[in-house]
């Protein structure tokens, strides 16, 4: 997997200005994940260059960045997004710094072998954030919906260049899943991480896109069930079928 698959994790969020939002208090790990997270981004301002996997900064966020650690279980509104953001962005930072690392790795001369050699590498907590960027994007999209539901009609246009963003990254970081090949990188425990995350919120995502972006990540999911191994077909499966219908309510009716 080329970093270029991998760059829509990196750039996919956008912060969607919402009219009179407060932060609402929905989502009970975001202050851990959010304060582990800017101690680590200081130190690499300070070195820079990526903190190791095994520096304890680093394996203290990991232990927090989980869909589950974030978020919890209580649905959010559209006094989220924000928040979400606010995750997302630092998600994004990190992601960045660690994928784009050109400090030479032992083994590893050929520079053009960096980014492969930069996800083997920092796999640990590169794959972790990932997975919870895939999470993040989906409850970004789903407090969206909420928050222009909730915004008067004359108003949206101006929320349409951020949601437009957001579709365009999702449908990319889904892309990017769908071209992981079964031989990647990523150990077998991140592969089914991320293979889960993106059929967990894949009805979300594909009811927020526009018809013909669903159409494309259809196409790509269509592929994926039948290259890739059997006991990974249901995950595919799901976003296949997510992806297949031509219902268009909820984002998907709002104009590209």
């Amino acid at each position: 997997m080329r970093l270029k698959g991998l760059a829509p994790y990196v750039a996919v969020f956008i912060v969607l200005a919402v009219s009179n939002a407060c932060v609402a208090q929905t989502m009970p790990g975001s202050a851990a994940f959010i304060q582990r997270a800017d101690v680590v981004i200081a130190a690499q301002g300070e070195s820079g260059q990526p903190l190791p996997v095994s520096d304890p900064r680093v394996q203290a966020l990991i232990v927090v960045a989980s869909d589950h650690a974030v978020y919890g279980d209580v649905p959010l509104t559209g006094q989220d997004v924000p928040r979400v953001a606010e995750v997302a962005l630092r998600s994004a930072s990190l992601l960045r710094t660690y994928m784009l690392d050109t400090s030479p790795a032992p083994g590893s001369p050929d520079p053009q072998e960096q980014p492969l050699t930069n996800m083997r590498r920092y796999q640990d907590v590169i794959f972790p954030l990932m997975t919870l960027s895939v999470y993040s994007g989906a409850h970004s999209l789903s407090a969206m919906e909420l928050a222009l539901a909730s915004m008067p009609e004359s108003q949206r246009p101006g929320a349409m260049p951020g949601l437009r963003q957001v579709r365009q990254g999702m449908a990319q970081m889904l892309a990017g899943v769908l071209r992981l090949p079964p031989d990647s990188v990523l150990t077998p425990a991140h592969r089914a991480a991320l293979l889960a995350a993106a059929s967990e919120t894949a009805p979300v995502v594909a009811s927020s896109l526009t018809l013909k972006q669903r159409e494309d990540v259809f196409r790509m999911a269509f592929r994926a069930t039948r290259v890739n191994p059997s006991d990974e077909r249901d995950m595919f499966e799901k976003i296949e079928h997510a992806f297949e219908s031509k219902e268009c309510v909820g984002l998907c009716a709002y104009p590209d």
